[in-house]
Formats: C-alpha cells, sequence, structure tokens
C-alpha cells in the first residue's frame, strides 16, 4: 500500500522536463571486468579526466594507497583532494587483455570504480568496442529519498577531459561529452557572455543535481531551444541546457545525445584534446587560454598542423579563414584582454608562417585547387606570404574563404548555382 502510495506521489513531483529527450535520470553506463578475479562494474565517463576509486572499495580489494595529493575540481567550481592513487590490472570482461591503470582515491565517491576519458580513448571503448558498454540503473544514494529520483547526476570530473568542437546557437564552442551526465548543461557565465534568454520557472528550471562525491547543488535555470550543430551546414539540433553556476566549462553534452547521435563515432574528427602542446612543435597555447571560441579555434589549428598535408591549398583557405574569426573574437573579449590576445595571435601566425616557410624550403609540391571550372596554383618558387596570396587572387579567394566555412549542403548549392550559369561541370 504505501509503495502505491509513494509511486503516485513520485510521479506528482516529477517534473514535465524529465520527458526531455536529452535528458534522462537514473541511469549510467557501465562496463564489467574484473580486479584481481573480482567481478567489477565500472562506470564509464569521457566527463572524467582520470579514473577515480572509492576509499572503501580500495579498502576491500586490499590495495596498497600510494599517497599522492591531487586536486580535482567539480562542476560546481568546488576542488576536492584525492587521498592517494592505487594501481589496478583492470580486465574488461571476456577479453584477455588486462590494463594496468592507476586511479586516484576519493574518500567519498559515489560509485566504487569510474573509468575517465583517457583511458576509455585509448582502448576505444566509446567507438571500436562499444559492446563493451551497457546501461543499468543507477543506485539511489543514501541521501536520496522517493522524493528525489528526478536528480540528475553529473560526474564531470577535472578540466583536462576531451572535447568536441561545435557550434552552439551558431557561436563556435568546444563542449565536454560527458556519459556521465543526465542532462544538458551550459555554464552560468556563457550565458552571460553571450546574453542567452534564460527561462527561471521553478517548476521546470530548478533541478537537483548530484556529483561525484555525493555532494548536491541546484541548476538556476534553463536555456530552452538552444541550436547545437557538430558542423556548420549540419542541421540544427534542438536542446533544452540547464544552467549551472560555476561550471568550470561552457558546455555539457548529456549520455543520452551521445547516445542519439553516436557522437564518439560519427563525430570522432571533431573530438579535440585540451591545448597540450609540446613547445617544439606548435608552441605553448596562446590564445586559447582567452576564451573557449578560441581555445577551440586554436585546437583546431593544432589538428591542421598534425595532418598529413597541412599546407594544401584547401588549408591555407582554412587558415585564412580562422584568421578572420580570431580577429572578431578577439574583438569581442574585454578590453584589458584584447592587447594580449591580439599579440598572442601575432604569434601563433609567426609560428604557422615558419612552419609554411619549412615546408616550402623542403621542396613539397603543394596541388592547385580546383574551384567550379577555376583552378588557383600557388607559386612556390616565389614563396609568397599567406597575406600575398590573398592578395594576388583577390576577390576569387575570399570567396573561396566563404566557400570553406560553409556547410557542405550550401557549398553544393552554391558551386550547382555557378556551374549552371557558367555551364561548367567541374565542382570544389
Amino acid at each position: 500500500m504505501l509503495s502505491r502510495l509513494e509511486s503516485k506521489i513520485s510521479r506528482l513531483f516529477t517534473v514535465p522536463l524529465l520527458r526531455d529527450k536529452y535528458s534522462s535520470a537514473g541511469f549510467a553506463d557501465v562496463a564489467r571486468g574484473s580486479i584481481n578475479c573480482r567481478i567489477v562494474d565500472a562506470v564509464v565517463d569521457s566527463g572524467a579526466s582520470l579514473n577515480v576509486m572509492s576509499s572503501s572499495f580500495a579498502h576491500d580489494l586490499g590495495l596498497a594507497l600510494t599517497p599522492v595529493t591531487t586536486t580535482i575540481t567539480l562542476p560546481s567550481g568546488r576542488t576536492i583532494e584525492g587521498i592517494g592513487t592505487v594501481r589496478i590490472p583492470w580486465q574488461f570482461d571476456k577479453e584477455d587483455t588486462i590494463h594496468n591503470i592507476v586511479c586516484t582515491v576519493l574518500s567519498s565517491c559515489a560509485s566504487e570504480l569510474i573509468l575517465g576519458s583517457g583511458f576509455l580513448t585509448s582502448t576505444k571503448t566509446l567507438t571500436v568496442f562499444k559492446h563493451r558498454v551497457r546501461k543499468v540503473r543507477r543506485p539511489s544514494s543514501s541521501s536520496s529519498s522517493w522524493l528525489t529520483r528526478a536528480t540528475f547526476s553529473v560526474n564531470l570530473i577535472g578540466v583536462n577531459q576531451q572535447r568536441i568542437s561545435g557550434f552552439f546557437n551558431g557561436q563556435t564552442v568546444t563542449a565536454v561529452p560527458d556519459s556521465g551526465s543526465d542532462a544538458m548543461f551550459v555554464s552560468a557565465s556563457y550565458t552571460k557572455r553571450h546574453g542567452l534568454s534564460i527561462s527561471t520557472d521553478k517548476a521546470n528550471s530548478r533541478r537537483q543535481v548530484e556529483f561525484v562525491d555525493g555532494s548536491h547543488a541546484f541548476t538556476t535555470g534553463i536555456v530552452q531551444g538552444a541550436q547545437w550543430q557538430f558542423r556548420r551546414g549540419e542541421e540544427a539540433v534542438e536542446c533544452n541546457f540547464f544552467v549551472l553556476e560555476n561550471l568550470p566549462v561552457d558546455i555539457i553534452l548529456s549520455n543520452s545525445f551521445l547516445d542519439e547521435f553516436d557522437v564518439f563515432s560519427r563525430y570522432e574528427d571533431r573530438l579535440v584534446s585540451k591545448p597540450d602542446v609540446s613547445p617544439e612543435i606548435f608552441g605553448i597555447s596562446l590564445i586559447g587560454k582567452y576564451s573557449e571560441e578560441l581555445r577551440c579555434l586554436e585546437s583546431e589549428h593544432h589538428q591542421d598542423l598534425k595532418s598529413t598535408n597541412p599546407f594544401s591549398p584547401e588549408m591555407i583557405v582554412k587558415e585564412s579563414a580562422r584568421r578572420s574569426e580570431i580577429r572578431d573574437k578577439i574583438k569581442g573579449l574585454p578590453d584589458g584582454e584584447q592587447d594580449a590576445a591580439g599579440r598572442n595571435e601575432d604569434e601563433r601566425q609567426r609560428q604557422w608562417q615558419e612552419r609554411w616557410d619549412k615546408y616550402r624550403q623542403a621542396g613539397l609540391v603543394i596541388t592547385p585547387l580546383k574551384y567550379a571550372g577555376s583552378s588557383l596554383s600557388i607559386d612556390i618558387d616565389d614563396s609568397p606570404s599567406l597575406e600575398q596570396i590573398t592578395m594576388k587572387n583577390g576577390r576569387r579567394w575570399r570567396s573561396l574563404v566563404r566557400v570553406f566555412t560553409m556547410g557542405k549542403k550550401a557549398q553544393r548549392n552554391m558551386i550547382t548555382g555557378r556551374t549552371s550559369s557558367s555551364g561548367s561541370s567541374e565542382s570544389v
């Protein structure tokens, strides 16, 4: 009788946004495996920048603790400290390989074992070996009751996890694809920077959120009908984002959203690591420290330089477009940051030019770029700068920059229109 009454009252307290397509409280992704023959269901959490184990579970396993202090930032902005680390022999279920991994131990942890983004990426658990992962109902914490089962869990741990590049309401941004998050989140600071409209209707916007250490916070609003794109030109996805104060990242993409779009497989090319670049190759992170948008653009710059042909005409067009976008983003920074960011952008461009000079000196040939019946070739012997190429080709080059920054559908439409008027059948 009591359970029936609880069920009825629970339904009364279930707010409408529980039906939101990309918000689903109460479930977790786990991978079954073993530690020294003990079966464990480890939480699979792409939002965790490290592997985590509860101190009680480490004690049960009889593991020797190495006293190392690790400071961890929670989604609330609050920091906690790990009490040490342990090394464990992890073996996925029905697999022979043993992975020796290091886990940070927390005195208070809602899960026995959490596998973080670095380990998940290296073992291809979210891409090639997705069969390792299954969904289970998350046990209610001791502080939760049947009245608070709608509490969202967000296990964002630290700030150095993998990011994904995309567009939020048309603005370039990097988001954390967090398989440990029950809902979509946006930081309060991001909403203020971009003047986003926030609904503060208490029935829908104020939701309790639980973090990895069992602590709680409440969302302060919701951005309804926000538009998300992974690539320009793609159809935008309409989503609701809960606003969280002091969130140390701009955007968190939820577990349900990641599943819906098979993000780690379909958009693997959009995944970037937080810049931590070797100085002898690309120089230190320069502009990315000023804003998330600039961090994204700088990450793309690093990824392009790692490609097999980093100075193809297409890549040069991309760099020209990137410079324009960076210039616009710097203009939007606070007055006190614009000069420093501008100097750092000059240094980034100098490093790019230096790499390009070495590329040309090595005698590497750049394939001419075909566009709508015309061909743009770069005279390597003259060793032009990017600015000289832009000036040399004038309006036609600027058109290329514009086409490159369009989505593929828009490119096809534009090219089709040009070819139909010119009678040419060539395309990009």
